[in-house]
Parts: C-alpha cells; structure tokens; sequence
C-alpha cells in the first residue's frame, strides 16, 4: 500500500511548542503517513526532543541542517525527501486537531482533488480561552464537493502554513518555496502552484489546523517593531509574475495577480513603517507600468471598485493612501503620548 501524506514539520526555536505539535500529528488514526522534521539548525533543545520522538516512533525521520537557511528552505528540503502521495506542511509551533488526516484522506478518495484548503483556529498563548474561528467559505455554489483551478478561484482558498498539494505536481513542475522570501511565503508558494492543479476541494467543519499566536510567531512579531519585513509582500509579487511569465500563465491569470497585488499592497499599508511606504509606491509604480500588466480602462470592468482605485493611484505614481491610513497613524502617536 502506497505511503498517503507526507507531513513536513519545519522547527525551529520551538522546544515549547513542538512535543505538543508532534502528539498532535502522530495521534492521528486510519491513515498511514511519515512525518518529516526539518530542523533548521535551532540554538534551543528542539533537535533533542525530534530524535527522541525519532527513536519511539518509526514514523519520524529527522532532518538536522547545520546552517539556519529559514523555514522556506526548510519546507523546500523537507519536500525533496518527502514519499507521500500527498503533502501537509506544518509549523512547529502549530497543531492538528484530532480526525484532521483520517477527513483529508476520504475527502481526497471522494474528490481526487490536487489541492485542499482547511478552515482554522487561532490559539493565543497568553489567553487560552480566546477563540477566533476562521470557517473556509466553499469554493463552489453547486453542491459539488470540488471545484476546478482557475484564476477565479485561486484567491479563494487559504494560503497558510496547512498547505496540502499532491506531491506529484510539485515535483513535476518544480515548484518550490522561494528562499530569499521571509514572510508570508506561503502566499508565493499558493500562487506558484495552484495554477498547475486541476481541481481543489475544501475540508471546511470543524476548523482542524491551530494556529499557535505567541510572542515569537511571524504574525505576533508585526506589531512588535520587525514589521519592516512585511515588504516581502512586493517580493512575493515580483516573483509570481515572473514565474507565472515563463510557464506561459500569465495572460489567464493576470487579474488573480492584479487582485493579489490589491491584497499585499494593503497588508504592507497596515502594518510596515511609514518611512517605508514612498518607495512601495516607486515600486509597484514600476510593476504596474510594465506593457502587459495593467490597462487602466479595461482592467475596470474586472476589478472592484476598491481594487482599480487603489491600483489606478498606484499606476500614476499615487500612494493612494486615504485620510483614514494618516487619522490611524496619529491615534497610536496620541496613544503613545499620553500614558
């Protein structure tokens, strides 16, 4: 019988979090899969609790990188070893709920689907009791459990950590994570792959991914001055054009890239230091302005309202951010001020 998930754990600094991860994974029923850690040379004990769990459970091989490469290059090694007729990437300091693996494997049966999305929880490690629930809309409205890849539902389905790909696509068109990239890498992968699926389906009740919220995870660390990373997002969309380009997408899938674009630029408004924001403007100035990436009048007729304003700013050179964007950065400096 043929190996079904593969489940890829990139560790690193997480000796707090990662027994709980791994119980969480191996205590799954009803389905056989490997689970491949890849530790990217963390300074704390997180390799000693990996070999421990190695040597109790022949499911656990171990990957001990001796030079911190990051979690894409991580992901990327973790891949390449990976036996699995299907894919699970997973942080370190996250977990699974119980039923996630033995759900995924009868969807699939069901569906043959490439790519699933899963609904998710948060789980705040300084306030247990807070629950923030996040149900995966479906992405089809005919009671199909499916539906196929497109460029009209490829922003529809969840880009985190819990990605879930058939492994034979990635390898076939080489797909990897982006390892110059820092944050949100998991939106470029999405973007990069799902062109490549042909259908994708949604395990959407109960939310079985938790995402763990700490003083050290990627989304925590925005509000506590390394928000300058956030920039990636440009990053992010310089590489899915290129890529999508030299496969030959680009023209099916230019307004999923346009409506992306839309997307990061307001993350990178909301959370990266105002000293920043000029040269955003220079640079997705420069992206839009390219022959063949935005036409001003037709390009209307396929974005919101919302989307062709911000990108109609942009494109002239614009930074397109509204009173509302200053009225909010002066707030914090009053609160600041007057504690």
């Amino acid at each position: 019988m043929s190996l079904f998930l593969s489940v890829i754990v990139s560790v690193y600094n997480v000796e707090k979090y990662i027994a709980e991860c791994l119980d969480s994974i191996l205590s799954q029923e009803g389905v056989d899969f490997e689970v491949i850690c890849v530790n990217d040379a963390s300074p704390d004990r997180s390799i000693e609790i990996l070999q421990d769990y190695a040597e109790r459970d022949s499911r656990v091989r171990v990957v001990n990188l001796e030079k911190n490469g990051g979690v894409s290059h991580a992901r990327n090694i973790g891949m390449s070893l990976a036996q699995g007729e299907y894919l699970l990437l997973i942080d370190g300091d996250d977990k699974l709920e119980a039923g996630f693996i033995s759900s995924l494997y009868e969807l699939i049966r069901k569906t043959n689907v490439d790519r699933v999305g899963c609904s998710y929880r948060y789980f705040y490690q300084n306030n247990p009791t807070r629950k923030d629930v996040f149900m995966h809309p479906q992405v089809t409205s005919n009671g199909e459990l499916w539906a196929y890849c497109s460029p009209q539902t490829i922003g529809m389905v969840h880009y985190g950590a819990n990605v879930i790909i058939r492994r034979s696509i990635v390898e076939k068109h080489q797909l990897k994570f982006s390892e110059n990239i820092r944050f949100a890498e998991d939106l470029q992968f999405h973007y990069i792959c799902f062109p490549h699926c042909e259908k994708v389906a949604i395990l959407s009740a109960p939310p079985f991914y938790v995402y763990r919220k700490h003083s050290e995870s990627a989304t925590c660390t925005l509000h506590t001055g390394n928000a300058a990373k956030v920039l990636d997002y440009i990053e992010i969309c310089r590489s899915v054009m290129q890529n999508w380009q030299s496969k030959g997408l680009w023209e099916d899938y230019r307004i999923a890239w346009l409506k992306m674009l839309f997307m990061c630029v307001r993350n990178i408004r909301k959370y990266a230091p105002h000293s920043s924001q000029a040269q955003v403007t220079r640079d997705v100035c420069e992206m839009l302005n390219q022959t063949g990436v935005f036409d001003l009048a037709a390009d209307r007729n396929y974005l919101s309202k919302k989307e062709w304003a911000l990108l109609r700013q942009l494109y002239l050179g614009k930074s397109g951010m509204s009173l509302s964007y200053y009225w909010k950065r002066m707030r914090k400096k009053l609160k600041f001020l007057f504690k």
